[in-house]
């Protein structure tokens, strides 16, 4: 069973793999390219997000451009 889809958990798994920056709630929409992301964090992210949630993402969805924002991940969490 998926765990409550929580945005600030979310929040709190994407700051962790952001180096030397933090996002806030008012920055859900930026992309996190911007914020320093790059392919591998985007990866262990990803991985951390489906282990809090318990849940799968897409194949389809496992590309940094389909999930690059909070708001982004946070439609396909509600989408499963």
């Amino acid at each position: 069973m998926m765990e409550e889809i929580n945005v600030e958990k979310i929040m709190e798994i994407v700051n962790r793999n952001l180096e030397g920056t933090t996002i806030t709630l008012k920055q859900r929409e930026v992309e996190l390219e911007k914020f320093g992301l790059n392919s591998i964090s985007f990866v262990k992210m990803i991985v951390q997000i489906e282990d809090e949630f318990e849940c799968m993402f897409p194949d389809s969805k496992l590309l940094l451009s389909e999930a690059n924002t909070v708001n982004k991940i946070l439609d396909i969490l509600q989408m499963l």
